[in-house]
């Protein structure tokens, strides 16, 4: 009779937490899968922003990066002659200022008329 008497409430807590615990897996289960339907449903939209975001954070870089390296942005027009005034390889620019030298700006004029364009530097193609 003693050890049926002091049994009974530990037994009866047991159980309870077994349910209790039951009852929270379940409740989580039924949360993930009612935030997973959720998202399935916008789920075109969500990536369609994520994009939009992707795309932001790039132009926002660049931007950064423009004006840090005082980066201009090239006039294109159609025609034969190529004109860059102070050009400048943005790897090589790195590179030296990384290793405390400066970089020296070139100027191109190339067109039709020349005959002969002989042009020096760094094989940036492998």
């Amino acid at each position: 009779m003693y050890l049926t008497s002091i049994r009974q409430p530990w037994t009866t807590l047991g159980t309870s937490i077994a349910e209790t615990e039951m009852a929270i897996l379940d409740a989580e289960r039924a949360a993930f899968n009612a935030l997973r339907d959720e998202i399935k449903a916008v789920g075109s939209t969500l990536r369609k922003n994520a994009r939009i975001g992707d795309e932001l954070d790039v132009a926002t870089a660049f931007a950064n990066l423009a004006v840090e390296m005082k980066f201009v942005r090239p006039i294109v027009v159609e025609s034969s002659v190529l004109n860059i005034i102070d050009g400048r390889h943005p790897t090589v620019e790195l590179g030296l200022i990384k290793s405390g030298r400066n970089f020296v700006p070139n100027s191109v004029h190339l067109h039709s008329e020349g005959r002969l364009h002989f042009i020096t530097g760094p094989n940036m193609a492998g």
